[in-house]
């Protein structure tokens, strides 16, 4: 398996993850960069190393550096007003992310409470009428992120030359699984961003598996999915739950059904990831 810093290309892709923990690995990038043989490259290490924190610097390889738009939308306003980017790149990551059926900011104003919810377990089994008009909206805005960090892992897999890095370390897959609550940075105790991103790519495998472009890492080295290998009846019994609320067809729901039986946790997950559901 290979390396973070052999993987990496620093110009196109994307790090996803717990944001300490993207931050130290491409720490180590740079200094892994920096220290190497330095072959036909005459700067000293000290040079090379101020090279590679300038160019990392410059480049777009975190999700919130295209959502950081959203972070300033006023969610207070029926008709959202998201600020225009001067950069090009973020700018045209934006008008894509308005116009997508499902992950557009302006959506958020038609989610319901369960959604909303994810970003503060105090607001489970409210209803929008009972937050104040600042709560809620805090709420949509937490809730657009959410679904534009799912849409920068779809749009970095579907754009040429582009790879997402997933850093599982200090990930632990049983939360993830059972949707584990935790205080937040915005001040609440809800399910993080990063439990919404690996549910979202486990849903959408069967579509993300073939293209090679989703590279998860632990201890800076490449791993398998978090779903191979770790809390495996909880990932199949959320496989048997999609299954049948996608309406899977009875030869598949059947065989899924025989895994479960036989506590084939990784035969469940297989069938899910063997088919496509919308």
């Amino acid at each position: 398996m290979a390396t973070f810093t052999e993987n990496f290309n620093y110009r196109e892709d994307l790090v996803c993850g717990i944001t300490g923990q993207c931050d130290v690995y491409v720490d180590r990038f740079i200094n892994d960069k920096s220290t190497g043989d330095g072959e036909g490259d005459p700067r000293s290490t000290g040079e090379r190393a101020e090279h590679w924190a300038r160019v990392t610097q410059k480049s777009k390889m975190f999700i919130h550096a295209f959502n950081d738009p959203i972070t300033h939308t006023d969610f207070s306003e029926q008709v959202l007003q998201v600020p225009v980017s001067s950069d090009l790149d973020v700018s045209a990551y934006q008008q894509a992310l308005q116009r997508h059926p499902k992950f557009a900011p302006q959506n958020t104003k038609m989610a319901s409470m369960r959604s909303l919810a994810k970003g503060d377990e105090l607001a489970s089994g409210l209803s929008k009428a009972d937050l104040d008009p600042k709560k809620l909206a805090d709420l949509e805005g937490l809730l657009a992120v959410r679904r534009a960090c799912k849409f920068g892992i779809e749009d970095a897999v579907s754009r040429k030359g582009c790879k997402v890095h997933y850093i599982l370390d200090g990930i632990v897959i049983a939360d993830v699984v059972s949707k584990k609550t935790f205080p937040l940075s915005s001040g609440g105790t809800g399910v993080p961003i990063t439990t919404s991103e690996l549910r979202f790519l486990f849903r959408e495998w069967s579509r993300f598996r073939h293209t090679g472009r989703v590279i998860f890492y632990r201890d800076f080295n490449e791993t398998g999915t978090p779903w191979s290998s770790e809390a495996l009846q909880g990932w199949a019994a959320y496989a048997m739950h999609l299954l049948e609320k996608r309406h899977a067809d009875d030869a598949n729901l059947n065989a899924a059904k025989a895994c479960w039986s036989g506590h084939d946790w990784k035969g469940v997950i297989g069938v899910f990831h063997n088919i496509a559901l919308r």
